[in-house]
């Protein structure tokens, strides 16, 4: 695996671990800017495969309320529709 999108991974999994659900959606329903970013650069390393993988870690290593919430956030990012 690419080393930055295994750092991007681990990024995105710290950012449930420590804020809990709503680090991905706020109540308000806005995405956080961190987690559009890695959202963005995991497209760009490796498309929806890429967005794919983080997706499944932080259902995995957070939640999935919280994977679900990492959906609404990525909506638009390259082809990936919440």
């Amino acid at each position: 695996m690419d080393p930055k999108m295994e750092e991007l991974f681990v990024k995105l999994v710290n950012l449930g671990l420590e804020g809990g659900d709503n680090a991905y959606l706020t109540s308000s329903g806005e995405a956080p800017v961190e987690v559009v970013s890695i959202g963005r650069q995991l497209n760009e390393l490796g498309g929806m495969d890429a967005m794919r993988g983080g997706h499944g870690n932080v259902a995995h290593h957070v939640s999935p309320l919280a994977a679900r919430l990492l959906e609404s956030a990525w909506s638009g990012i390259g082809s990936w529709r919440g």
